[in-house]
């Protein structure tokens, strides 16, 4: 995805330890403090911080170290103040919807645009890939891993590590925000963590739990239609889910399931069982 007329990608390649969050919250800047010390000593001298950068619908960001440069990217969800060397997250800003777009789609209508507090813990998430891979030597200190260690290179041509490598980055925001109070009462470093973490763990559900989720979030859905009208029906005999009508009731019943964790550590193991459907 390209720039459009009018954006800009602003980038921090040098003299990272002057740059300071712009937040009320002592621990943050705290933790940006050490996240920006990490990219000014990181072992092989190259890095960048980038913010602004064109992402695809879903995509908050993602860190890299391709051709041994580290980078933190991020949307547009970042003010940057070039002259105080000042960063302050803020609400994402939507794009212009686009004019050829179907808009009963379920991915338009269920387009979320991201508060500031989402956005940054999207920043402590990429941020601790970074720590991860560069700083740490992409050695694991969360649970089933603990002590593994691989290359960014080995994470992005195994799928199975791909998924560790996402749970590592989300059990090391949940213990930065336990040790800097990045969000005192708020369980928002836990959910924007078990969000990443459904998009790997769904697909290794039960057909018995697909088969049940359906059944739960059919009514969030109109019924499938051929051209004549006609209802739909599935091999079971059982009208079939047709385009979305309910977003809000959809992502409701997710956050419900996501409301029975209480621990993020319960989704440790890749195969556990996505709580709220079966029992």
């Amino acid at each position: 995805m390209g720039l459009k007329p009018g954006q800009e990608i602003k980038k921090i390649v040098y003299d990272f330890e002057s740059w300071q969050l712009d937040d009320p919250n002592p621990g943050r800047r705290e933790f940006f403090a050490e996240v920006m010390s990490a990219l000014e000593n990181n072992e092989l001298g190259l890095a960048t911080f980038n913010i602004g950068v064109p992402m695809d619908k879903g995509t908050g960001g993602y860190f890299t170290n391709h051709l041994n440069l580290d980078k933190i990217c991020l949307p547009n969800i970042a003010e940057v103040d070039e002259v105080n060397h000042l960063i302050k997250f803020v609400d994402e800003k939507p794009e212009e919807p686009d004019p050829d777009a179907d808009p009963d789609d379920p991915i338009m209508m269920l387009n979320h645009t991201l508060n500031a507090e989402e956005t940054f813990a999207i920043f402590v998430h990429e941020a601790c890939h970074f720590l991860h891979f560069s700083r740490d030597g992409g050695e694991f200190i969360s649970p089933l891993m603990k002590g593994k260690k691989y290359t960014m290179d080995e994470m992005v041509r195994s799928p199975k590590l791909r998924r560790e490598c996402e749970f590592e980055a989300g059990y090391r925001s949940v213990r930065y925000d336990a040790l800097y109070k990045m969000y005192p009462g708020s369980r928002q470093i836990l959910e924007t963590n078990l969000i990443n973490m459904t998009n790997y763990d769904v697909k290794n559900q039960s057909r018995e739990w697909h088969e049940k989720y359906d059944e739960l979030t059919k009514p969030f859905y109109n019924l499938a239609e051929d051209n004549g009208g006609n209802v739909i029906l599935g091999p079971n005999g059982m009208p079939v889910s047709g385009k979305l009508r309910d977003a809000q009731g959809l992502a409701d019943f997710n956050k419900a399931l996501r409301d029975r964790v209480q621990k993020f550590t319960e989704w440790a193991d890749p195969k556990h069982v996505i709580a709220g459907v079966l029992d």
